[in-house]
């Protein structure tokens, strides 16, 4: 696996640069900065759009195989976390410091409250997550119900 980040723009100027340690989820934030989601380190790295880390932040340890971060307004995120295995699937806000605020899901399954590998995520307002062994998305408010 390549674990760079590219930047292609216009004329097809590249810029790379390393990020380790598993990338999996990418996304842009209000600042137009880079957050990768470091899936085998539970780690959420911001970079500018040049590749210089702004900031690493170490997910707290129930938040197991982290896939997707996305950034909300409010300094706070969005990450969904689980595969196929482990005790917990669910959608996360967590602070800067990487510490959960409030969760959506649990153990794995189709049910009602229940996710079964939540991989991605959009933000428009809501929370929308992309429940792919479920082969469904879910709209949840801004608090996870």
């Amino acid at each position: 696996m390549n674990n760079v980040v590219h930047r292609v723009e216009n004329k097809n100027k590249i810029t790379q640069w390393p990020v380790h340690d598993k990338p999996h989820g990418l996304s842009v934030n209000s600042a137009c900065n880079v957050l990768v989601t470091c899936v085998k380190v539970g780690k959420i790295k911001e970079f500018t759009t040049d590749g210089k880390l702004i900031r690493e932040i170490t997910l707290q340890s129930d938040i197991v195989h982290p896939w997707h971060t996305v950034e909300l307004t409010t300094d706070q995120f969005v990450v969904s976390h689980g595969k196929v295995g482990d005790p917990l699937h669910r959608v996360c806000i967590v602070n800067s410091a990487g510490c959960l605020l409030h969760s959506y899901g649990g153990s794995p399954g189709s049910g009602s409250g229940q996710l079964y590998v939540p991989i991605r995520l959009a933000v428009n307002g809501f929370i929308l997550v992309a429940d792919i062994n479920n082969h469904r998305v879910l709209m949840l408010s801004p608090t996870l119900s």
